[in-house]
């Protein structure tokens, strides 16, 4: 099956640089599915390649598209209300006097407004706009108030993930160790486990993954069934999955046997 989408995917991809922009109804009929199906695939495009979503439609977008820095803003203008709900829900596993990882994907960005009203729990991140968000949007008070702590992981900027790593991140990392840790990736597959697409995002959870007694997995339903080029973590290796995806019977039954929790929303 994850075969299938990807051949499809990159059908679409052959299809939109020579059209430079196609449609919903179009591609659905041509490739005999619903709409929903190719919604989804096009959603899941324009998200890993920095292409333009319209009514409707995707297309190129020149400007933007071979812009490597505008990465993670298009990442995370798409399926808000998806990450959002991801979000509300995998903050009540979230217990007081946690201290807890929180991944720079665009999904974990919106995890800090659902943790700022608990209570002594420390969030550490390499997140860019998660620091700023906590400077600038009052969520240093907030902290504050409740006893919470913020703790900030330096190191060499990656522009386009909006994250920092490389050796004064792992330097300030090899002291903590986490309760649990939060994290989001590019596709997730039964057999290829949980992949992401970027060096840097593999790295650094792969530095993180060792130092958390708890991994629980984010991900949206456009990254169900698919594989991608670095293996982060095997799937029992994972804890929770919080997704929007409904899994089949075949999914639970694996996930199951490895242990691994699944709220599927």
């Amino acid at each position: 099956m994850a075969g299938k989408v990807e051949k499809r995917r990159r059908e679409i991809l052959k299809i939109l640089e020579a059209e430079e922009e196609v449609f919903i109804g179009e591609i659905a009929e041509r490739f005999g599915l619903t709409t929903e199906t190719i919604r989804q695939d096009f959603d899941y495009l324009s998200e890993q390649y920095n292409l333009m979503r319209f009514h409707g439609g995707i297309k190129k977008e020149q400007e933007i598209a071979y812009q490597e820095e505008y990465r993670y803003k298009f990442k995370r203008q798409l399926r808000i209300d998806e990450k959002k709900k991801i979000c509300a829900k995998a903050a009540l596993l979230v217990k007081s006097g946690d201290m807890i990882y929180v991944d720079g994907g665009s999904t974990c960005s919106h995890l800090l407004g659902f943790l700022a009203d608990m209570t002594g729990i420390t969030v550490v991140t390499p997140s860019i706009p998660l620091l700023m968000m906590y400077a600038y949007e009052g969520y240093d008070k907030r902290f504050l108030e409740k006893g919470n702590q913020f703790l900030y992981l330096g190191g060499q900027i990656n522009a386009s993930l909006m994250t920092t790593h490389g050796s004064v991140f792992s330097a300030m990392l090899g002291s903590l160790h986490f309760d649990k840790m939060f994290f989001s990736c590019d596709a997730v597959d039964l057999k290829g486990g949980i992949t992401n697409t970027d060096e840097t995002a593999f790295s650094i959870i792969q530095a993180v993954k060792a130092r958390a007694r708890s991994k629980i997995l984010l991900v949206d339903q456009t990254k169900m069934g698919l594989i991608a080029h670095y293996k982060a973590f095997d799937l029992e290796e994972v804890d929770v999955i919080v997704t929007t995806k409904r899994l089949d019977e075949r999914w639970m039954e694996i996930l199951s046997k490895s242990d691994v929790s699944c709220h599927c929303l």
